[in-house]
C-alpha cells in the first residue's frame, strides 16, 4: 500500500507541472531553468469629462522586459456610459516591442456641457500571445467625471395677461442648460384670485424636467363667470428646486398671471376717512358711515399690484414686452384692473424756430423737426375731430382746412413770417407736429390716432380715443398725492394743468365733448374746437 500511494503522488505531481507549462509562452523550461514570464495589467482611471470632444489616453503595461513581442487585443463596452453619446467605441490589438513594458491606447471621449452623473465604461483585454494574464486586472472601468454646474430653472416670462374667456393658458419654465437629471421644481401659487372658483390646475403644482428637456409647461385653466369684477393675479413663485439651481435673474424667480378684470373702471384710490371737519382717517366714523374708503378695490392691500391703493400698472416696451415696474423709457402702461393699454406720452418738445448765424454773420432760420413717435410729446395740444354723424354728437369738431392743414413738407405749427403760399400766417392755432410722410395732417384728434396706428405704438394699430369714464379710471383721489394725475411711477409728463379730450360728445352741447382734468380731478366740458392734450388708449375688442 505504501507504494500504491507513492506511484500516485508522483503522477498528480507530475501532471500539475504538464498544466502550469501549458499556460505559458511554450517555451517556459530551458536548459532546465524557468523562463521569465511577463503579465498583461489594466487598471482603473478617472477623467474629467470636458466640454467638447477630445482623445483620452490610457495605458495597458507589461510587468517586466521580455526578449519577445507580446501582443493582446482590448475593447471598449459600455457601462453607464454610452458610446456615441458618451465617447467612441475603440477596439484593437497592441503590441509590445521587446524591452517595453507600456503600450498606449486612445479613446475618443464626447465632453458635453450637460450637468449629469459620473458615468463608466470598460476596456477589455483578450487574446494574449508570449505573456501571461492578471486575472485581477483584465478589464478596466474608465470614469467619467462630471464637471459641468447645475443648470439654473427660471420663468420664461415674470408675468403675462389673458382674459377670463381664454380657457387654458401655461406657465412655463426653462432650464439654462441640459441635464442629465430629472430636475423637479416645486411652486407656490398665491395672489387675488382663488383656487377652484377663479383657476384650476389639474396637475400638482410641480414642474419637472426629464433628463435632455429645458422647457415645461404648468396647465392653468382659467374659470369664467358672470360677475363683474376687477383684475385678479396668480403668482407663481419656486418653493422647492432639485437638481438645479434658483433662477440667476430675480425678476424670473415668479411669475404672475393677471386676469384682466371686465367693470372697465378702477376704484378711487380714497382709503382715509372724514368726520365733516377732519380728513385723513384711517377708521370710519360712526357718525359718517357708508364712505367710498369702505368699499371697492383700494380697501385691500395687494402686495402683487405695481400701484397704489388697488391700482395695478405693468409697463410695456416698444414692441410691446412687459417690462418691471422700475424700468425708465417705457412706451406704454397696462392697466391690469381694467385690461386698458394706455400710451406714455413722450417728453416736451420745443417747436420755436432757432435763429443762427451763417458764414456772414446773418441770421438764418432753422425750422423745428418732428421726428418719428415725437407727435406724444406731452406739451402738444389738439382739437376734436371725429367724421363719423352716429358719434359726434351733432358736430364733427374742429374745422379741417387748407387753413389748418400742416405742411406736407415739414408738418408742424411753428412758422416764421409765414410762408410764400400764405405769407400772413405766422404761426397756426394749437402746437403740434409730425414726420413727415404721406397724407394730411392736422392738429386734432383724428390724425394723431391715425399717427399712433400708422405706428404701430407697442405693437398695436388699434389705437383710439378714450371714453370719459375710462379717462376718470386713471384718476387716484388718494389725497397723499395732493393731485389726481395717474401714477408717475407709471404715467410720465401727463399735466396737472392741462384738460385731456375724451371721444365723448356732450349730449346737449354740440360743439363741446366731454375732457378730463386731472389736477382738479373733475369731468368738464371742453369745446371741440379748442386744443387740449391727448391720450390714446386701446384695448382688446
Amino acid at each position: 500500500m505504501k507504494k500504491f500511494w507513492l506511484i500516485a503522488s508522483v503522477l498528480i505531481g507530475s501532471a500539475a507541472l504538464t498544466a502550469c507549462t501549458a499556460e505559458g509562452d511554450g517555451d517556459d523550461e530551458k536548459n532546465g531553468e524557468t523562463a521569465n514570464i511577463g503579465y498583461v495589467s489594466i487598471r482603473d482611471a478617472s477623467i474629467r469629462e470636458g466640454d467638447e470632444k477630445a482623445t483620452y489616453q490610457h495605458d495597458i503595461r507589461l510587468s517586466t522586459n521580455l526578449d519577445k513581442p507580446v501582443t493582446v487585443n482590448y475593447e471598449t463596452r459600455n457601462g453607464t456610459a454610452r458610446t456615441g453619446e458618451d465617447y467612441e467605441t475603440q477596439s484593437g490589438k497592441v503590441t509590445f516591442s521587446p524591452g517595453t513594458r507600456r503600450v498606449t491606447i486612445e479613446i475618443p471621449i464626447l465632453g458635453d456641457v450637460i450637468h449629469e452623473p459620473d458615468e463608466y465604461f470598460e476596456v477589455h483585454l483578450s487574446g494574449i500571445t508570449n505573456a501571461r494574464m492578471n486575472a485581477a486586472e483584465t478589464k478596466a472601468a474608465i470614469t467619467i467625471q462630471n464637471d459641468d454646474e447645475r443648470p439654473s430653472v427660471a420663468f420664461v416670462s415674470n408675468q403675462q395677461s389673458v382674459s377670463e374667456t381664454v380657457g387654458t393658458t401655461q406657465v412655463t419654465a426653462r432650464l439654462s442648460a441640459k441635464s442629465g437629471y430629472t430636475v423637479e421644481a416645486e411652486l407656490s401659487a398665491i395672489g387675488t384670485a382663488l383656487m377652484g372658483n377663479d383657476y384650476t390646475i389639474s396637475e400638482p403644482l410641480m414642474l419637472t424636467f426629464e433628463p435632455g428637456e429645458t422647457e415645461v409647461n404648468l396647465n392653468v385653466d382659467i374659470l369664467q363667470d358672470t360677475i363683474p369684477e376687477g383684475g385678479e393675479t396668480i403668482k407663481f413663485a419656486f418653493e422647492n428646486v432639485k437638481e438645479a439651481s434658483r433662477p440667476n435673474d430675480s425678476k424670473l424667480a415668479a411669475h404672475t398671471i393677471i386676469i384682466l378684470g371686465d367693470t372697465a373702471l378702477n376704484d378711487t384710490g380714497l382709503m382715509t376717512f372724514s368726520d365733516g371737519n377732519v380728513t385723513g382717517l384711517s377708521i370710519e366714523p360712526s357718525t359718517h358711515p357708508g364712505q367710498d374708503a369702505s368699499y371697492g378695490r383700494d380697501t385691500e392691500y395687494h402686495p402683487d399690484f405695481d400701484g397704489q391703493a388697488g391700482f395695478s400698472f405693468t409697463k410695456l416696451d416698444y414692441d410691446g414686452n412687459p417690462m418691471a415696474a422700475n424700468s425708465p423709457g417705457w412706451n406704454c402702461t397696462r392697466d391690469n384692473v381694467t385690461g386698458l393699454v394706455w400710451e406714455n406720452k413722450r417728453p416736451d418738445q420745443d417747436l420755436g424756430v432757432n435763429v443762427v448765424l451763417d458764414e456772414e454773420g446773418q441770421p438764418s432760420y432753422e425750422e423745428p423737426v418732428v421726428r418719428g413717435t415725437g407727435f406724444r410729446a406731452g406739451n402738444f395740444v389738439y382739437g376734436w375731430r371725429e367724421d363719423d354723424d352716429t358719434n359726434n354728437g351733432g358736430s364733427p369738431g374742429i374745422v379741417e382746412n387748407r387753413a389748418t392743414q400742416l405742411e406736407s413738407s415739414n408738418p408742424v405749427t411753428a412758422y416764421l413770417n409765414g410762408s410764400e403760399e400764405y405769407p400772413d400766417r405766422n404761426e397756426l392755432p394749437g402746437y403740434c407736429g409730425y414726420e413727415a410722410l404721406s397724407g394730411r395732417f392736422y392738429c386734432n384728434s383724428r390724425t394723431y390716432i391715425e399717427q399712433m396706428n400708422i405706428w404701430g405704438v407697442c405693437g398695436f394699430n388699434d389705437w383710439r380715443m378714450p371714453s370719459i369714464e375710462q379717462l376718470r379710471s386713471l384718476a387716484n383721489h388718494n389725497p397723499e398725492s395732493g393731485i389726481t394725475n395717474p401714477e408717475p411711477a407709471f404715467f410720465f409728463n401727463i399735466k396737472s394743468n392741462a384738460r385731456y379730450l375724451s371721444d365723448t360728445p356732450a349730449a346737449d352741447n354740440e360743439s363741446s365733448a366731454w375732457c378730463y382734468d386731472f389736477g382738479e380731478g373733475e369731468v368738464k366740458l371742453c369745446q371741440k374746437g379748442s386744443y387740449r392734450s391727448i391720450i390714446a388708449v386701446r384695448n382688446k375688442q
